[in-house]
């Protein structure tokens, strides 16, 4: 040996957001929903996904969950790669 040290394995788990925003990328996107009796649920919130506070909304249609951002999608599922669902009622 030289005294040389090996590398360190630089790989580093991506984060539960890189993971979601590449799973979001990965989706062939949906058409946009134009008609608003196309949304069965429309919730806003006041926390967005960074734990900032913002006004989220999350639209439900039979087609599709998404959340966005101003006009933004910033993730979007086909319902049926739902396989389970839970409101988590917090107060701050």
């Amino acid at each position: 040996m030289l005294g040389l040290k090996a590398p360190r394995n630089s790989f580093k788990k991506p984060s539960k957001k890189a993971r979601r925003e590449k799973h979001a990328a990965s989706q062939t996107p949906q058409p946009q929903l134009e008609i608003a009796s196309d949304i069965l649920i429309r919730l806003q919130a006041d926390i967005d996904e960074r734990g900032q506070f913002g006004q989220p909304v999350m639209e439900v249609s039979k087609e599709q969950v998404r959340v966005l951002d101003g006009e933004i999608v910033s993730f979007q599922v086909p319902i049926s790669d739902i396989k389970a669902a839970r409101n988590e009622p917090l107060i701050g």
